[in-house]
């Protein structure tokens, strides 16, 4: 009986041991501070933010008549382009400073550049009609090409820069900065606004 009180001392012991020495020389958790640069940093590397996409069918008309009806015969030439444009908006994370952040206990406050417009592009180019007249057809065929696609390209941004458009890209924006910041830091209200 003696025997089983030794055994189970020297158990105990060594268990005892064991946990004490896990204790005291375990590796302990690091706490990760959040800082101005660490979020930066991380939103940084995203780059660009598109947060909206608008896609347009846009028409443009080019008139080069010259005012007289019998010139125009000849020389005037009417055209017609249609294509259908994608606008990307959103903001440029790169813009952002450590003066754009501020990190509390409580909160995270980040100041967003204003959003712009990121890409404009023609899908499935360009369908035209082009009316010229009889000599310009022949001694200055000119289809239009590059002219009706700078118009198409231009006509499209003015007609997504309006409040609507503008408003919901900040409010897209402002979302996906803070489920990006969610990764970082879980436990802090997040504030996003803009500049």
């Amino acid at each position: 009986m003696r025997k089983y009180f030794i055994l189970g001392g020297l158990v105990i012991v060594f268990a005892l041991g064991l946990y004490l020495g896990n204790v005291i020389w375990s590796p302990k958790e690091s706490q990760e501070v959040i800082t101005k640069q660490t979020i930066v940093t991380g939103l940084k590397n995203e780059g660009f933010l598109v947060s909206q996409s608008f896609i347009l069918n846009q028409e443009v008309n080019i008139d080069k008549s010259t005012g007289s009806a019998w010139k125009d015969i000849f020389w005037g030439q009417d055209i017609t382009a249609r294509g259908i444009v994608e606008v990307g908006a959103g903001v440029d994370l790169a813009k952002l400073t450590e003066d754009d952040v501020e990190v509390t206990e409580e909160k995270i406050t980040i100041k967003l550049p204003h959003t712009e417009i990121n890409s404009v592009e023609i899908k499935n180019g360009i369908q035209m009609e082009n009316n010229q007249g009889v000599l310009k057809r022949v001694f200055d065929n000119d289809d239009g090409y590059n002219e009706a696609y700078e118009k198409i390209r231009t006509s499209a941004i003015e007609s997504v820069e309006t409040e609507e458009f503008k408003r919901a890209t900040e409010d897209n924006a402002r979302q996906i900065v803070e489920r990006l910041i969610k990764f970082i830091e879980k436990d802090r209200e997040i504030l996003v606004k803009f500049k």
